[in-house]
């Protein structure tokens, strides 16, 4: 790599544009590095460790989604929510 770049770009391309930020680069022999922290913290594991592959990859679990408050009960309804809406676009 270019070691002209700061330290925080120093990752592969793959890494840098994943747009769902899932993958990590890093020195596991560091276990300071990031990567090493993450798969500590997140219980991760090798993708089939009986065939003794002994890959680099290392696998992290799904993190579980946060519960998010929805209001069930509707207000007031389909006419009443119409009103509403009509009434925002008015005020504009």
């Amino acid at each position: 790599y270019d070691q002209e770049l700061p330290v925080e770009e120093r990752q592969p391309a793959c890494v840098l544009t994943c747009p769902a930020h899932a993958r990590m680069f890093g020195d596991f022999d560091d276990p300071d590095s990031a990567v090493s922290r993450t798969v500590r913290e997140r219980g991760g594991f090798p993708l089939m460790p009986e065939l003794n592959y002994n890959p680099t990859n290392t696998y992290l679990p799904p993190r579980s989604r946060p519960v998010i408050p929805v209001d069930t009960k509707p207000k007031g309804g389909l006419k009443e929510s119409i009103k509403q809406f009509a009434n925002r676009l008015v005020r504009r």
